[in-house]
């Protein structure tokens, strides 16, 4: 075999394999994020979840002062609606049911849930930096979102 044949079979061995490398390491990207999508999925499906029987069973109960009902059904229709982002689910969820928590909703409280619907109004798809800044001027929803974050893990 002459030199640059040799050099030849060994470029494309080369060239062959960084192929398959590169090929295996895209697969495994596209894999690993669509496992962390739907586990974002199902968390927040349960969220969801979490907030509409939590809140329709605190409507039943009359927690919820007759006043206030729209604005609290507009809040939790926009975070469990299909489609909804994890974000939207999160604030809707984290004001709802620190909110319903203590069985009386305060003038205080009202005036955050209604807050959080004109947020919703005005950010109809909440993204990461539009929870980001609500978070940032709403430090005690961070501490609640985190709270509901642990307690809704499997345990």
């Amino acid at each position: 075999m002459s030199g640059e044949s040799v050099k030849s079979s060994w470029a494309k061995a080369c060239g062959i394999g960084c192929l398959i490398l590169v090929i295996l390491a895209i697969l495994g990207g596209i894999g690993v994020f669509l496992l962390v999508r739907t586990g974002f999925e199902k968390g927040r499906d349960t969220f969801a979840a979490t907030l509409v029987q939590e809140y329709e069973q605190a409507k039943a109960n009359n927690v919820v002062p007759a006043d206030q009902v729209a604005v609290f059904d507009e809040v939790v229709a926009a975070a469990s609606k299909d489609g909804s982002s994890m974000w939207a689910v999160l604030i809707g969820t984290g004001v709802i049911l620190d909110v319903l928590d203590e069985g009386e909703i305060t003038d205080e409280e009202a005036a955050l849930v209604q807050e959080v619907r004109d947020f919703f109004r005005e950010h109809p798809e909440v993204g990461l930096s539009d929870f980001g800044q609500f978070m940032e001027s709403h430090p005690e929803m961070a501490e609640n979102v985190s709270r509901l974050q642990q307690e809704m893990q499997p345990k």
